[in-house]
Parts: C-alpha cells; structure tokens; sequence
C-alpha cells in the first residue's frame, strides 16, 4: 500500500500493485516505472533480512507475480 503520513495523519493513497499500473497518459515511462519497482524489491529485501526470506515471505503468502503489473514481475523476476 502507499501511505501518505501528514503530521498525525495517515491517508491510504493505493494498493502497491495500483501504483505500478499505467498512470494517466504516460505520466511515468516504463523506465521510471522499472526503477521504482526495483527501489521496491531492494527495500523489502532490506525489510525481511534478505532476498531468500523475502521470497520465502511471498511464497508463504501465495503472491502470484504474474497477476501484477510488467514492472513488478521484472523486478522480482531477476535474481
């Protein structure tokens, strides 16, 4: 999910998986998009102690890449 924190405040802008679906017209390149999807598996790596537990994380909870947008299936699908 991306969150968005303002002082106290806490609004829930978009599932994760939204954010890497086409946005507008061409707001962000498929360059830009690949980017951030990579920034996002190397800080969850960060987050869960490795790119083994991640993996094992995902499997765990049944996260079929191939339902989610390009950019986040290459990200995940490099080694």
């Amino acid at each position: 999910m991306l969150l968005r924190v303002t002082g106290g405040r806490c609004d829930v802008l978009s599932a994760a998986a939204d954010s890497f679906s086409p946005i507008g017209d061409g707001q962000l390149s498929a360059e830009a998009m690949d980017l951030l999807a990579r920034d996002l598996r190397r800080r969850l790596e960060q987050g869960f102690g490795g790119s083994a537990r991640l993996k094992h994380a995902m499997r765990a909870q049944r996260i079929d890449l191939r339902s989610h947008p390009p950019a986040l299936r290459r990200a995940f699908a490099s080694p």
